[in-house]
């Protein structure tokens, strides 16, 4: 993804290792589970995404992989349908100038969409009939979905925010932070909270320099609109969807989200800190290589933390 926009091998390979080397993908990915799969799975579609949308001409081919790929992600976890809902609007938007065009050009992108759709919706709804029919077999319901969602919620939207609002910052802190950055066994093994404090400041100053960077250079705009974009929307799921439809809305107690779940757009987001840090350096490169280094002394310290914890050996932290 960050070669196709940048066109320098040199950031494929820089985010490429911020995110193999990152802590809490790695602790996450070291055995199969679904959520190795539907992070290999977004990180797949977004990079296709990004391939066709630097295309001049539609490639066929790609559109077929993406209708792949998100049908896929259907399958695989619900955390991804965000991804594939953005991509989809994307490619809509992106067909969208050649509605005035003589009709054959238009049929042609209309077949276009459709290359991208049918995978999607011919995977999506084998599942569902799958579903149904298992249901059926086993309750003698049509229920697809396999919970109850109630149509009038007992718990207002209001009173959720005013919920995560009276959480405070050691909350946030911790979601957005020491769960998204490394956080190990069960929840209950940290690394010290100083490496935190830095990771935290690492951002700070990675966003300040991507909101300079997309005022001083507007040939960059277009990829961060469309990567925070999908950042803002995995966001938007989580807490409205995820948190609040499927749980709070309805025992007055939220799903337990954790800064892991925020994995599907990963690339995107060590993309644009990333971006930020080399606009605030003046586009040097040594900040390409300094961050996989950074990532690696932060994975020592991970893998010390856990020597520390499981078998008693001190460092001295």
């Amino acid at each position: 993804m960050a070669y196709e926009i940048r066109r320098e091998r040199l950031w494929g390979f820089s985010v490429g290792l911020c995110m193999a080397l990152l802590p809490m993908y790695t602790f996450v990915s070291i055995s199969v589970n679904n959520d190795t799969a539907i992070i290999c799975a977004t990180t797949a579609l977004i990079w296709t995404a990004v391939r066709t949308f630097q295309q001049q001409q539609v490639s066929q081919r790609l559109l077929w992989a993406m209708g792949m790929i998100s049908g896929c992600i259907l399958l695989i976890k619900p955390t991804g349908i965000v991804v594939v809902a953005l991509v989809g609007v994307a490619l809509a938007v992106w067909q969208w100038p050649i509605v005035r065009r003589p009709w054959r050009i238009r049929w042609s992108r209309v077949r276009a969409i459709a290359y991208f759709a049918v995978p999607v919706i011919g995977l999506y709804s084998s599942l569902i009939l799958l579903r149904i029919l298992l249901n059926r077999a086993s309750t003698g319901t049509s229920s697809v979905a396999g919970m109850n969602i109630a149509l009038v919620p007992t718990y207002s939207f209001w009173a959720y925010l005013q919920n995560e609002y009276s959480a405070g910052g050691p909350y946030f802190f911790w979601l957005f932070v020491k769960t998204f950055w490394g956080a190990f066994g069960w929840l209950e093994i940290y690394m010290p909270d100083w490496i935190y404090s830095v990771m935290l400041i690492f951002c700070a100053i990675g966003i300040v320099g991507l909101v300079l960077g997309f005022v001083r250079r507007r040939q960059e705009r277009r990829w961060t609109l469309l990567l925070s974009g999908l950042i803002i929307g995995q966001l938007a799921f989580l807490f409205v969807v995820a948190d609040y439809v499927l749980s709070y809305a309805q025992i007055g107690i939220g799903l337990g989200l954790q800064g892991r779940y925020l994995f599907p757009v990963l690339a995107p987001i060590l993309f644009l800190l990333l971006g930020g840090w080399h606009v605030l350096s003046g586009g040097r490169k040594s900040i390409l290589y300094l961050a996989p280094f950074g990532v690696l002394l932060l994975q020592f310290a991970s893998l010390t933390t856990i020597i520390t914890r499981y078998y008693g050996i001190t460092f001295g932290w």
